[in-house]
């Protein structure tokens, strides 16, 4: 009986392999920095709003309860990035510099469960594209946080794409 090959996957025009593809590497570093982008805009507005209060260099303990935002706690917030929270001793900015090393330096998969779980909670917007290549990571198999369609329900392109199509194209004008 001969064996029938898999048909490929494909998600914004990348076929989906493993191991990664160098096409699928390059999407995800493009579509995390625009996560980590999202995630440290949010931390800005946070921080602007902490800059707004007399006591605002105090430690961290003591300040995390003067702000109230919408839709979620600043230490959920702050906890949902660095996994721990932060006791008396440590300041706003001790939070700060935290927060913003262990966003930079998070991996493609660590972004993937942390956007996931921020996006559930209302503290970061959806974005187009959702990295691709993380079926069974951490229960995080149908990721909200991408809307991956168009408003008539065409699927996105990966930006890696559009970029290589534009190049492309800039290359044949050059040529004319």
């Amino acid at each position: 009986m001969s064996r029938s090959k898999n048909t490929p996957t494909f998600q914004y025009g990348i076929e989906i392999t493993k191991p990664h593809s160098k096409l699928m590497y390059d999407h995800n570093d493009q579509v995390s920095a625009i996560m980590k982008i999202n995630i440290l805009n949010e931390w800005t507005k946070i921080w602007n709003a902490f800059v707004g209060i007399e006591e605002w260099d105090h430690d961290w303990h003591t300040i995390k309860s003067l702000i109230v935002l919408d839709s979620f706690d600043v230490e959920a917030f702050q906890k949902a990035i660095c996994y721990s929270g932060f006791g008396s001793g440590f300041s706003i900015l001790d939070v700060s510099n935290d927060i913003k090393t262990t966003v930079e330096d998070a991996e493609n998969w660590r972004m993937h469960e942390m956007y996931q779980e921020m996006h559930e909670a209302g503290m970061v917007p959806t974005i187009k594209w959702e990295l691709v290549g993380f079926k069974d990571n951490y229960n995080k198999d149908f990721p909200t946080y991408a809307s991956s369609f168009d408003v008539n329900g065409n699927e996105y392109t990966s930006p890696v794409l559009e970029d290589q199509l534009t190049n492309e194209l800039e290359s044949i004008e050059s040529n004319n």
